[in-house]
């Protein structure tokens, strides 16, 4: 959500959603920022990496704290760009906690709409 404020313009969207595929809740935040130069997608979680042409400060940790912490719970964090300019990033989660360790939430294939659901808690 920080990243999406920071590198969106002025007067920019940020939007927020979720949605369920299986037993996984996926949590979107799409921006309308200059995206991720496709070449650098797959390093930008990496530790301390900041990309060619971030002007922001940052340690280049955060999205690599977000993964790691993801992967260690069986979730995951898929980074895609949104065209004609803009990021999304989903985060899935189990929706029900187990103690397994082989928990995993598999996201669809990029391009792949999961389709719209029902919130997780209605009264």
């Amino acid at each position: 959500m920080e990243n999406a404020i920071l590198y969106s313009p002025n007067g920019g969207i940020v939007a927020c959603g979720q949605h369920v595929v299986a037993e996984c809740v996926v949590l979107t935040v799409s921006d309308e920022g200059p995206g991720i130069a496709e070449d650098e997608v797959s390093r930008v979680t990496e530790r301390f990496y900041r990309g060619r042409h971030r002007s922001t400060v940052g340690s280049g940790l955060g999205l690599s704290i977000v993964e790691a912490a993801l992967s260690h719970s069986g979730g995951a964090l898929k980074l895609k760009n949104k065209h004609p300019h803009g990021l999304v990033a989903e985060i899935s989660l189990s929706a029900q906690y187990r103690t397994s360790s082989t928990n995993s939430c598999a996201m669809p294939p990029a391009g792949q709409s999961p389709g719209r659901v029902p919130p997780l808690h209605q009264r």
